[in-house]
């Protein structure tokens, strides 16, 4: 009888850990470009003076050169705790004077981390903002002489958590009461 008290303490606090929420909400990534087929079907180029060698892309990986942008034709939303990240590489030392990342007219936050990088470097944003953050994703590319490649942009987005049903309290309650009579049926 001992195994079957202790398998029963052990739903009801198992019920009660989802009653309070312990168990972490699970993110989903979507990928926004990896350039896989490597065409710009998606984005809009931007050159100045009507280069045409300025954004292309090659073996997977977008390459912007000179005064250029690229920019995603769909809107992009972060809500608070999401991020948007993507590999990038230039052999730029001070790569964040010429390049601008921006959501809408927004600059995002940290873009003054990048650093030189070859190989590939990581660069994430999360949003930490109140409401949503939305637009269009732009890269800005500002010098004459070095190239800036990205690949792999992706947005992380955190689902909220699944509210629990007080049905789950009640069966905990249920067991518990359980146990009690069949505590007392084993006293008498």
């Amino acid at each position: 009888m001992k195994n079957k008290y202790g398998m029963l303490v052990v739903v009801f606090l198992v019920s009660q850990l989802f009653v309070a929420g312990a168990f972490a909400s699970v993110a989903n990534v979507v990928i926004i470009d990896n350039f896989n087929d490597n065409n710009l079907t998606d984005w809009t180029t931007w050159t100045d003076g009507g280069r045409t060698d300025s954004v292309k892309v090659k073996d997977g990986v977008a390459k912007l050169k000179g005064y250029s942008s690229l920019t995603y034709d769909t809107n992009i939303t972060l809500s608070k705790a999401d991020t948007l990240s993507f590999n990038y590489k230039s052999k730029i030392t001070d790569i964040a004077n010429h390049l601008t990342v921006t959501i809408g007219t927004t600059e995002l936050l940290g873009v003054g981390l990048f650093t030189e990088g070859t190989p590939y470097n990581t660069f994430t944003y999360t949003y930490s903002g109140t409401g949503a953050l939305s637009g269009l994703l732009s890269f800005i590319w500002k010098t004459d002489d070095k190239t800036f490649s990205v690949d792999s942009i992706s947005r992380t987005v955190q689902a909220a958590p699944v509210p629990i049903p007080a049905s789950a309290l009640l069966l905990g309650s249920g067991l518990l009461g359980m146990l009690g009579i069949g505590t007392r049926k084993k006293k008498a």
